[in-house]
């Protein structure tokens, strides 16, 4: 309808401005016609030049009493010119000028939200689908309790073990945790029996020498005794493992006890249990304990496996194990 008084603005406008190059001469073209020398401000290295005293007009063509050099920083100003634009000038939209729930979803740009900008405490189990899968590669670190910390599994694609295989690795927790629980199954899947030992490092990386006694029976109640005590840096804990394919299983609890009393005294201890297929025999287990006798300035960080032939219905050179295996620490 109709109205009274000037049109409404209906975009945002601007002063109109021109920078010039100099090219040594006196004369430059415009972009917009004016008639009059105040017409337009003249700032030639930043300092204000005198209408018709510096400076003369005549529609697009501007005209100087002296040289303009190429190095000289020159720039008109319109002063009865503006430009529109639909764009909103820089900071110049407050939060009190946005409408509540104005802004939705489909006005926020895919990854537009970095972590930065959400505030602490703010995701809760509201804003996740718990019933959803995702791909975790981290730990989850609770205050207490049983927490698992690796996972050990070459289910399909079995390894030979015949020299010393790093099975668990938690040398990044010996400072939260102290007591760990190792459990494993698998398969003798060579073409042979053979003998399994554990072994174990430190946290400096160092192989301790263990002292210990592993004892069990096999299914008629026959004595079986894979470690018989001493002093060695590996303890077996499977002797004349059967395959075809023969199952066995174990569980090692880890106690990396406080240092006190003498100097370099950590009182590591591991108890043992072990199931396996024994060769031509049956189903065997054994229990028992073993402590380190050196490194014991240091607690335990890792375990490892190594096979080694039997001596009866030996494997052939490949000593294959299928395993599965967790660790877990008790924080």
């Amino acid at each position: 309808m109709a109205f009274i008084g000037n049109q409404p603005v209906e975009q945002y406008s601007t002063i109109a401005k021109q920078d010039i190059t100099g090219n040594g001469g006196t004369s430059y073209t415009l972009n917009a016609s004016v008639t009059s020398p105040e017409d337009i401000e003249l700032f030639i290295n930043h300092v204000r030049q005198e209408p018709t005293t510096s400076y003369s007009v005549s529609g697009t063509t501007l005209t100087l009493t002296e040289a303009l050099a190429s190095t000289d920083d020159c720039y008109v100003v319109f002063q009865g010119r503006t430009v529109g634009t639909k764009a909103v000038p820089v900071n110049g939209v407050g939060a009190g000028n946005i409408q509540a729930n104005a802004v939705t979803t489909a006005k926020i740009n895919t990854d537009a939200v970095t972590s930065a900008k959400i505030a602490a405490n703010a995701v809760g189990s509201s804003e996740i689908d718990l019933t959803a899968n995702y791909t975790y590669t981290g730990n989850v670190i609770q205050p207490s309790g049983w927490q698992l910390l690796d996972t050990y599994d070459n289910e399909s694609s079995p390894v030979n073990m015949d020299a010393d295989t790093v099975i668990h690795n938690w040398g990044n927790h010996v400072s939260n945790f102290r007591t760990f629980m190792i459990i494993g199954s698998g398969f003798n899947v060579s073409d042979g029996s053979y003998h399994m030992y554990a072994t174990w490092r430190m946290a400096n990386s160092n192989q301790p020498m263990m002292q210990g006694n592993i004892r069990g029976f096999n299914h008629a109640n026959g004595v079986n005794t894979p470690y018989s005590g001493g002093v060695g840096a590996w303890s077996r804990f499977a002797y004349r493992h059967s395959n075809n394919p023969g199952p066995f299983s174990y569980m090692f609890h880890v106690v990396n006890g406080a240092s006190g009393g003498a100097s370099n005294t950590q009182r590591n201890m591991i108890h043992v249990r072990s199931t396996w297929l024994y060769h031509n025999t049956g189903t065997a287990h054994a229990v028992g304990v073993l402590h380190s006798t050196t490194q014991n300035d240091s607690p335990f960080a890792q375990f490892l496996i190594n096979v080694d032939g039997s001596g009866y219905g030996e494997a052939s050179s490949t000593k294959t194990v299928q395993l599965k295996s967790y660790c877990w620490g008790l924080r």
